[in-house]
């Protein structure tokens, strides 16, 4: 199974297609135009690929790549625009501010979903 994107990853007003595979774990990137050059977005084998998403999670206007695993999702941050990616840590109980993946919301911070009236006997006329 291969799992793909289109995107503009390499800044070059062109799309390339992401793509990830499940059985050899590899996350590369090629032009449409060229897709027997294939750059790598991982230097290592990713296991069990089994999504790829491609968005600028940092917010710094380049596009990014996430990639879900069967226990664990990978982000790979653009770091020149140009399509050279680094493998980031994905926090999900960070709480810094800016960081691209927000604390799950817990019980304790969920907001209640009871309706606060105040019960009142109704009065018959």
């Amino acid at each position: 199974m291969v799992s793909t994107q289109v995107a503009d990853v390499d800044g070059d007003d062109a799309l390339e297609v992401v793509w990830g595979a499940y059985t050899s774990g590899r996350v590369a990137w090629s032009e449409i135009a060229d897709m027997a050059a294939v750059n790598d977005v991982s230097a290592a084998a990713d296991e069990d690929v089994e999504d790829v998403a491609v968005a600028d999670v940092d917010g710094d206007a380049d596009y990014d790549v996430v990639v879900a695993h069967d226990a664990a999702v990978k982000w790979y941050e653009n770091t020149n625009g140009a399509g050279s990616f680094a493998a980031r840590d994905v926090d999900a109980n960070a709480a810094r501010a800016g960081d691209p993946w927000p604390p799950f919301p817990t019980r304790e911070r969920r907001p209640s979903l009871r309706r606060r009236t105040s019960r009142r006997p109704r009065s018959r006329t």
